[in-house]
């Protein structure tokens, strides 16, 4: 518990005014105030007046009572102060991203080097579209296997990149948690959904390239769709409006296969997303019937 008052306002003590002094109320200290001794340095009410206050980093004020249950609301008064630089702020979250997953991390770092690289001329007219364009004369023709896996961290425009890590942030930690519970590493399910999106595009749309991250994220969906059918989603850019993940699910396999008879990408890889899908909900009847239980050490589970 901490510092509260009672402010109680009792009618029969109101002078009404006759002798001179207005009407005023009695403040009655709370009787079930304990002092915290493990927290001393808690501010509270009975502080406000303290020489030390000048030297707290904020106040939290309760306006309501913890007993039967009750939430606190709280108000926070280190608005005032200068925020942490956003070089600190950018490096805090790589790192606590990393210890959530380093398979997160590292798909992250990646995507965003080769983005970069991407804007780099001399270099995105040779390495990579040589060896990071999913199509079936790199794949096929040249036999470069690799850039079935290394399209999935490509990324020419900046729109594409911030959609598909803005999914891999938004499904990834979901995916990873359930994976841990089997002692199953992330890695394995980005690689194997990057693979199967990949061939799904060689197969029905070979004669163009492909690029990004997107079987892997719409993999991510149709897992949790299948996982949580009920848990809801904000739409991006309307945060009004929500979305059930298996009615999510329903309308990305509906685009994808539209997509796909119509050949009308309208610059959308719908086979590679498609093939993403059905890893997705593959994975995941894979993952309840116990079929995948990996090894149980703490290697595997922090991947």
């Amino acid at each position: 518990a901490t510092y509260s008052l009672l402010i109680v306002t009792n009618i029969q003590a109101y002078d009404n005014g006759r002798n001179g002094r207005p009407p005023s109320a009695i403040i009655e200290l709370n009787p079930l105030y304990r002092p915290n001794a493990a927290r001393p340095d808690t501010l509270t009410l009975g502080d406000l007046e303290d020489e030390r206050f000048p030297d707290r980093q904020s106040i939290q004020l309760s306006n309501g009572y913890s007993n039967g249950g009750s939430s606190y609301s709280s108000y926070s008064f280190s608005d005032r102060d200068q925020p942490p630089p956003l070089r600190q702020l950018i490096y805090t979250f790589f790192v606590n991203l990393h210890n959530l997953s380093p398979t997160l991390s590292y798909g992250t770092f990646v995507s965003i080097f080769v983005y970069i690289l991407w804007q780099i001329p001399v270099v995105a007219n040779g390495v990579l579209r040589d060896h990071f364009i999913c199509s079936g004369y790199t794949v096929l023709e040249k036999k470069r296997v690799h850039a079935m896996l290394l399209s999935a961290v490509s990324h020419a425009s900046f729109r594409h990149l911030f959609l598909n890590i803005y999914a891999f942030f938004t499904f990834g930690p979901t995916v990873n948690t359930a994976l841990k519970r089997q002692r199953i590493p992330l890695y394995t399910f980005v690689l194997g959904s990057a693979l199967l999106g990949s061939l799904c595009h060689l197969l029905l749309s070979p004669y163009a390239g492909s690029i990004g991250l997107s079987g892997v994220t719409f993999a991510m969906l149709a897992f949790v769709a299948r996982l949580f059918p009920a848990r809801q989603y904000k739409v991006m850019f309307f945060p009004r409006l929500s979305i059930y993940s298996q009615h999510a699910l329903m309308f990305a396999f509906s685009v994808s296969i539209i997509g796909v008879l119509s050949g009308q990408t309208g610059g959308l890889a719908h086979a590679t997303h498609l093939g993403g899908l059905i890893f997705g909900v593959l994975f995941h009847e894979a993952f309840e019937s116990g079929i995948l239980m990996g090894k149980n050490t703490s290697f595997w589970a922090r991947r």
